[in-house]
């Protein structure tokens, strides 16, 4: 008897830490809102939250999910972190990808997102180098210990130490990405 109103306390407490984190109502979440399932244009594949998307020399994806175009280039991996409608979240683990609309990419240590227009970004793994290029959007970067900074101008950033972030020219009918730009802003 002496321990009831421990046991209640820990019952109770344990009770709203689950309920939060599920986003229960009662303990001052949203509530549940369901993930959406990706698939891959005129194709059956689909994916789900925590499943990458991969492709190959030589092949390129559109990944559809819900109104959210996203053009993966080839030899691209990309995984799908977040698919809520308010807060679609991909993490791309290397190569090249556009975008147009709302979302936030990740990469090791780097975190970038627009609200609108379109984004270009180009996750070059092996040199720890992103390359990032709004198009008609202002585009919020974040490095892991850093400030944000928002630009509307192609930018590299070198994410380790030493991490710098220099203003680059971005060309979409260079050679050697033309095909791909000229596919993915279809």
């Amino acid at each position: 008897m002496k321990y009831v109103p421990h046991a209640i306390f820990g019952l109770i407490v344990a009770t709203l830490l689950v309920g939060q984190r599920f986003g229960f109502v009662w303990t001052g979440g949203d509530g549940y809102r369901p993930q959406r399932t990706a698939t891959i244009e005129a194709s059956a594949e689909s994916y789900r939250r925590g499943e990458t998307v991969s492709t190959g020399p030589g092949e390129r994806k559109r990944l559809v999910i819900a109104s959210q175009s996203i053009a993966i280039d080839e030899n691209t991996d990309v995984v799908l972190s977040d698919m809520r409608d308010e807060s679609l979240s991909i993490k791309i683990v290397r190569g090249r990808i556009y975008v147009d609309g709302p979302i936030t990419v990740t990469t090791n240590r780097t975190s970038t997102s627009a609200e609108s227009g379109a984004l270009s970004i180009v996750n070059y793994d092996f040199l720890e180098t992103l390359s990032i290029a709004p198009f008609f959007a202002t585009a919020t970067v974040e490095i892991i210990g850093s400030t944000p900074i928002a630009t509307e101008k192609p930018v590299s950033i070198h994410e380790t130490q030493p991490v710098s972030i220099v203003e680059i020219p971005f060309d979409t009918s260079a050679a050697s990405v033309a095909d791909f730009y000229r596919w993915a802003m279809r």
